[in-house]
């Protein structure tokens, strides 16, 4: 039988690997727009320990900030269709 710190140890492993790849597609998708002759980045290995040890808190506050940027952004087309109508 399953105790509550065995379940818990597993949703903390997989949250910290949904973490890990999001941070890591995020800095590669963000990497190749900066690249020059298809240089991926200028320490990629770098970027994979960052990732590794911060991801787990990066992630959350990254979909806060994307979050709160377009309800930001719907006040503004919502303010800009008011003025317009």
């Amino acid at each position: 039988m399953k105790t509550l710190i065995d379940t818990f140890f597993n949703y903390f492993w997989l949250y910290y690997a949904i973490s890990f790849f999001y941070c890591v597609y995020k800095l590669n998708k963000s990497d190749k727009n900066r690249s020059v002759d298809g240089i991926i980045g200028t320490t990629p290995g770098f970027n994979l320990m960052i990732s590794a040890m911060l991801g787990y808190v990066l992630m959350p506050v990254d979909l806060l900030v994307s979050l709160v940027f377009s309800i930001k952004r719907g006040f503004k087309v919502r303010k800009m269709n008011k003025l317009n109508s």
